[in-house]
């Protein structure tokens, strides 16, 4: 599996294109980025999309979600805790950074923990790590970890938004430490990191 990635601009997280070894099939994690935008930064037309997924239904994890929906009619995961705040816009924080109403039609596919999404040949475990949000979720496979905002280099999420809860984030950030080290980490917001360079060098671990 190749990771891709496309970093937010401004408030705008971090966008990955996961591929698989044959260059046949593609996730979108977290679309920030419209078709178009992607289109313009990759040198070769994408794979053929077959889910878009959301670490957290957070408005900047989401800002292209409808127009990659419309597009290429493909479906949407979310954590199941989290399926709720598509719609909301108190709990997707649109009206809170942007005082509009905002959001997105229900999600095709709930995911819970220990879920596994095929990517060609490949089985990406989910894990659920709540805390940012009550949905939070993290992708893990073949040493790669897409931690969403519960997890960034030399930080973690915040737990003062809507459905934040500080003592379940401390849990989940506990459970990502007992991954290998050698893990890579690649958050929604911010530079790759390793579970190793965490442990030894994260202040808020």
């Amino acid at each position: 599996m190749r990771v891709e990635c496309y970093g937010g601009v401004g408030v705008a997280s971090n966008c990955y294109l996961l591929v698989d070894d044959a260059c046949t099939q593609a996730i979108l994690v977290d679309p920030s980025l419209t078709p178009a935008q992607l289109v313009a930064t990759r040198a070769a037309p994408a794979p053929q999309l077959i889910a878009i997924v959301l670490t957290h239904v957070h408005f900047d994890h989401m800002l292209a979600v409808d127009e990659w929906r419309e597009n290429g009619r493909v479906p949407l995961y979310v954590g199941a805790e989290d399926a709720a705040a598509l719609g909301d816009a108190t709990k997707n924080a649109y009206r809170l950074f942007y005082g509009i109403e905002k959001g997105t039609a229900a999600a095709e596919c709930l995911l819970a923990d220990g879920d596994r999404i095929m990517l060609g040949e490949e089985a990406i475990e989910v894990l659920s790590t709540p805390g940012h949000t009550p949905g939070s979720l993290c992708l893990y496979a073949d040493g790669v970890l897409l931690s969403g905002d519960t997890l960034f280099a030399g930080s973690i999420g915040r737990d003062d938004l809507p459905g934040g809860n500080g003592t379940r984030l401390s849990a989940s950030l506990a459970r990502l430490m007992t991954l290998p080290e050698e893990t890579e980490v690649y958050p929604g917001h911010g530079p790759v990191t390793s579970i190793g360079r965490e442990k030894r060098y994260n202040p808020y671990l």
